[in-house]
């Protein structure tokens, strides 16, 4: 089905710097903050194709194909940047803030593949497998949708071929199951995420459970999913990327009416 998604992204960093300098006073500095504001704003289109095949009553495999989500994004950014200083006058601050910024552009996301198996207990639970792949390499971004000018068009040369190069193609395996007792429903799952950059090996992981109850017009379900793996992160074009360990805990609760 065609879908559209709203996407909001609110970043800051603060990079705070002490008046000591390897246990020496700087001279007329107190501190100094730099804060990055971004919001990201969009909506996007995409086709999921699938098909189930029904084996026998307890078997069933299927097959689907997602075409490349075309999103068109609006960032708006700015900056503010403050000193604190100190000198044989007294104490003094100064913050300056940065004009407001806006940039549209478009991006295209990789097609995706998945092949996916379920075993059906009757009226106890399921087991389901599915595994998906996908090009992240194949990640393509528009900078002169809007305006078309020498300068977004090298930005955009090289932000493509960054991704063509940094990104490679991955596998993702998700493994699920299901409890039935009676009105209760228990659940636990696990994700097996291809790394995406070029060079890397092994899986992202993510481990989810979750339990919830159904009735005849009514069902009610709480998850938690708990994900780790690790990261690249590069703060400015050019600046050595430090390698991170992630770690996030995401609680999810459903409330649902049938009629």
């Amino acid at each position: 089905p065609w879908f559209e998604r709203a996407l909001e992204v609110v970043a800051a960093t603060r990079l705070p710097c002490e008046r000591e300098t390897r246990g020496e006073a700087v001279d007329f500095f107190d501190r100094l903050t730099y804060t990055e504001f971004l919001r990201t704003q969009g909506i996007g289109v995409n086709l999921k194709l699938g098909v189930i095949l029904r084996l026998n009553q307890m078997l069933r495999i299927g097959g689907a194909f997602h075409t490349p989500t075309l999103l068109g994004l609006t960032d708006n950014f700015s900056n503010t940047f403050s000193y604190d200083y100190t000198d044989n006058s007294g104490s003094y601050s100064d913050l300056v803030y940065s004009p407001d910024g806006t940039f549209d552009y478009r991006l295209r996301t990789p097609w995706r593949a998945i092949a996916s198996a379920s075993f059906l207990v009757q009226q106890y639970g399921f087991l389901s497998a599915d595994v998906e792949w996908v090009d992240y390499g194949a990640n393509r971004y528009n900078f002169t949708s809007d305006i078309s000018s020498p300068q977004n068009e090298r930005q955009e040369r090289e932000a493509n071929t960054d991704i063509q190069r940094s990104l490679q193609r991955a596998m993702n395996v998700r493994l699920g199951c299901e409890a039935a007792i009676d009105v209760f429903r228990l659940r636990a799952g696990l994700n097996l995420l291809g790394k995406p950059y070029e060079g890397q090996t092994g899986f992202n992981t993510a481990i989810t459970a979750g339990a919830g109850v159904r009735f005849e017009s009514f069902y009610l379900d709480l998850g938690y999913r708990r994900s780790s793996g690790s990261a690249g992160i590069q703060t400015y074009p050019g600046a050595p990327v430090a390698n991170a360990d992630l770690k996030f805990n995401e609680w999810l609760m459903t409330v649902g009416f049938k009629f």
